[in-house]
């Protein structure tokens, strides 16, 4: 897929200074950490799925990583239902793809499933037009001047990571974008590893049909108050009683 050289150039500055001087590094095993815990303790046999699986390991990140990268110099970390991470000038997104074969490319992620990634790319495709002589350069705005030609000017990126079917994990990082590619650039940070394990569903699953776990709320469980002989019990939420 083409890619913008002056983006890619950027991303791997990016990245550098973020495992060098900031979290990403330690995000990164955090992922790989939550992700091999959960496979472990993974029960089908229980009710596990492969949505349970993605749920927990979201919530899981969600909540280990203002602990586990928060506290580093000019690291903010955020978010409620979305992890978001602040640092040397760009904001990062989290997301795990729904795929479990190596076969998947990240090309063929989608933004639409979240407005919070959807609003990132669209404000990196705001906020910078590629250089000339790329595949996104060939049909340009009607006023070129509203437009930053250079690709400092990119605020968001997105961290999209994968458990696989063979064990381990992948890790992509890029600037998304919307248009005909999801991403300006994008490179891999991880390659995962050999072995077994993985999730015991078997066939791939499409990143677009999948639901957002970002999105989704915590769940409330009904609960039925114990009523006398003869009168019937009424169920309500957890959560207001």
């Amino acid at each position: 897929m083409n890619e913008d050289p002056a983006a890619r150039s950027h991303l791997e500055e990016v990245i550098r200074h973020a495992r060098t001087e900031g979290p990403l590094d330690d995000l990164c095993a955090l992922i790989e950490k939550v992700h091999e815990t959960n496979r472990k303790r993974h029960e089908p046999k229980l009710g596990d799925d492969a949505l349970s699986f993605g749920i927990q390991c979201h919530r899981n990140i969600l909540q280990l990583a203002p602990a586990h990268i928060g506290n580093m110099q000019e690291v903010e970390v955020s978010g409620s239902q979305t992890l978001e991470i602040s640092f040397a000038s760009k904001v990062w997104h989290l997301s795990k793809v729904t795929s479990r074969t190596a076969t998947w490319s990240p090309h063929q992620i989608s933004w639409d499933s979240s407005e919070v990634r959807l609003r990132a790319a669209r404000a990196n495709t705001r906020l910078y037009w590629p250089s000339e002589e790329t595949l996104f350069a060939s049909l340009p705005p009607d006023d070129l001047s509203l437009y930053n030609t250079k690709p400092q000017a990119l605020h968001y990126l997105h961290l999209a990571w994968q458990g696989l079917d063979e064990d381990g994990i992948r890790i992509f990082a890029g600037f998304p974008r919307v248009g005909s590619s999801p991403w300006l650039a994008v490179v891999e940070l991880t390659t995962g590893r050999g072995g077994t394990g993985g999730l015991p569903l078997p066939g791939d699953v499409s990143p677009t049909s999948s639901p957002d776990h970002d999105a989704m709320a915590e769940p409330t469980v009904a609960v039925k108050r114990r009523r006398p002989a003869g009168q019937e019990e009424a169920p309500h939420s957890g959560a207001g009683s």
